[in-house]
């Protein structure tokens, strides 16, 4: 390492890592003599102001939560009647979701009844719908208790 360093001008960065030992390399950028100073490094992680409910119920495997937010829309949207079936019916998903043979067929059926549920309620009731879905997967998903998912 000394000796690439060696070979840098102050302030100039290798344009290679150097190999420190197995499977580990360092960039080298050559420092002033008594001008280096440790830098402080964070990681910050993505912190949604929603989630991302195809991702949790896809994860999660747990079908019957949007079952729980159809029967809450139905009441709290005053669905009429018939959309309110309507609706159920485009949530039963059960068959074709154990069918799947994979997450991004599971992730495709999600988002296809996304689409299918906004053209059924339009596109303001489909909005307080999304945000009564997300609200029914963070109860049951995302705050710590029983049934979380174990992330």
């Amino acid at each position: 390492m000394e000796a690439a360093l060696a070979q840098l001008r102050i302030g100039q960065i290798a344009a290679t890592p150097v190999r420190e030992g197995p499977g580990t390399y360092a960039l080298l950028k050559r420092a002033a003599p008594g001008q280096w100073k440790p830098e402080e490094v964070t990681f910050a992680l993505p912190a949604p102001a929603r989630p991302d409910v195809v991702f949790v119920l896809m994860a999660a495997d747990r079908l019957e939560l949007l079952e729980e937010a159809q029967r809450e829309a139905s009441t709290q949207l005053s669905l009429e009647p018939a959309i309110a079936q309507r609706l159920a019916e485009l949530q039963a998903l059960k068959v074709p979701w154990e069918q799947a043979k994979s997450l991004e067929e599971r992730r495709d059926l999600l988002i296809q009844l996304q689409k299918s549920t906004s053209d059924l309620l339009g596109p303001q009731r489909y909005a307080a719908y999304s945000r009564l879905l997300e609200q029914v997967v963070e109860r049951n998903l995302l705050r710590p208790g029983p049934g979380a998912f174990p992330w």
